[in-house]
C-alpha cells in the first residue's frame, strides 16, 4: 500500500509539471486534486463502491497529498475532462467488458503521453 501511495504521488508531481508546461490546470475543488473513475456503464452494479473512495481518504491521511474523496465519473475515454485530471482510476471489477474503440485506444495513449496515470485496480 505504501508503495502504491509513492508511486501516485511520484505520478502527481510528474502530470503536475506537465501541466504547467502545457499552461493549464488539473480539475481541483475545494476537497483537493479530483480523480477520475471509469465506468463504462454508468448504471451497472458496482462490486467495490467504497474502493476509490477509501484509497483516497488514507492518502489524504497519511500523505501530504490533497485527493478530492468524491472521485469524477466518466463512461467513455474520449471524454475532454480526462486531459484535464492526473489519475484515472480503472476498477476491472466493475467493468463488463474493458474493450475500447480506436478512438478511445487513441485518447487513452494521448493521455499517458502527456504524464497521465491509469490505476488498474483488479
Amino acid at each position: 500500500m505504501v508503495l502504491v501511495i509513492l508511486f501516485l504521488l511520484f505520478v502527481f508531481s510528474m502530470f503536475k509539471n506537465v501541466i504547467q508546461a502545457q499552461g493549464t490546470k488539473a480539475s481541483r475543488s475545494e476537497d483537493g486534486l479530483r480523480v477520475m473513475q471509469l465506468m463504462k456503464n454508468p448504471t451497472g452494479v458496482r462490486r467495490y463502491p467504497d474502493a476509490l473512495p477509501s484509497l483516497l481518504r488514507i492518502m489524504n491521511e497519511q500523505t501530504w497529498a490533497k485527493l478530492d474523496t468524491d472521485p469524477l465519473f466518466i463512461s467513455e475515454l474520449t471524454d475532454e475532462q480526462i486531459f484535464e485530471n492526473p489519475i484515472l482510476y480503472i476498477n476491472c471489477d466493475d467493468q463488463t467488458n474493458l474493450e475500447f474503440s480506436a478512438e478511445e485506444n487513441q485518447a487513452l495513449r494521448r493521455y499517458m503521453e502527456l504524464g497521465g496515470f491509469v490505476y488498474l485496480d483488479a
